[in-house]
């Protein structure tokens, strides 16, 4: 019979408040031979409520009312609960050596004292469902959101706002802050366009004096040929004019003899 109730259940205290402690243990894969079985409830009667995840058991402590605030109690759901069976509670009672309020602050000295159920009366240990409030209460802790500085507290109480809550009045404050931040980026972000646009006007008047000056050169060049050309047109000119004359001479000669 231990055999089996270790297989079902796991076989230490830790190992049974892991596997109540983790959505992957479930108890209708392990016991083949049975089909039906009762489901886990989501709220108790007494106001405590639970997910379907690592709460399954044990309640979660983000739902506890304020009322409970002075009270130093939570509940837990025996492992057995889908079982139905009649010689085990369907829930038990933990009793912790803080209120409710230090467990809602996150304080690290709060833990289970004790609980009803059979195993504690009867051997006087630690059971599963201390065990099990001693996992969560860690990760509970391990997930603290992060602290808000104080300047901006200071911001969302006078808008009225609750902490990490989204307002319109701090919707408004948080666009004005962005819009008033804007500025102080804008004559860095105009100095860089303007450089650039500088840049810019450099470069094409230099293309374009660039340019002036390669026509100002070609002119001068035509202009230095011009009178080169001319002086050699005026210097070949008489040479061709006496070679045409002396040529001619002979040849009226000849028709004449």
């Amino acid at each position: 019979m231990s055999f089996y109730y270790d297989w079902y259940f796991g076989s230490t205290v830790e190992e049974r408040a892991e596997n109540m402690a983790s959505s992957e243990w479930q108890l209708r894969y392990r016991l083949y031979n049975r089909n039906e079985f009762r489901a886990l409830p989501q709220e108790l009667e007494n106001g405590a409520q639970f997910d379907d995840e690592r709460h399954r058991f044990m309640e979660m402590f983000t739902s506890i009312s304020d009322e409970r605030n002075d009270t130093a109690e939570v509940f837990c759901i025996s492992q057995h609960y889908e079982l139905d069976y009649d010689n085990y509670e369907d829930f038990y009672t933990l009793v912790l050596n803080q209120p409710i309020r230090e467990l809602k602050a996150r304080n690290e000295q709060v833990e289970a004292l004790s609980c009803n159920c059979p195993y504690v009366e009867l051997f006087e240990a630690e059971c599963k469902h201390m065990v099990l409030f001693g996992i969560l209460y860690k990760a509970y802790r391990d997930s603290e959101p992060r602290r808000v500085p104080l300047a901006v507290r200071r911001i969302q109480d006078s808008d009225g706002s609750p902490l990490g809550g989204s307002t319109g009045r701090g919707r408004t404050r948080r666009q004005t802050q962005r819009q008033a931040q804007q500025p102080e980026a804008g004559p860095a972000v105009v100095e860089e366009e303007e450089s650039e646009a500088s840049e810019s006007e450099e470069e094409s008047k230099a293309s374009e004096s660039g340019e002036e000056s390669e026509e100002e050169e070609e002119k001068s060049e035509e202009e230095e040929v011009e009178p080169i050309a001319r002086r050699t047109r005026s210097r070949t000119q008489p040479v061709a004019q006496r070679t045409r004359s002396r040529s001619g001479s002979p040849r009226r000669r000849r028709r004449q003899s």
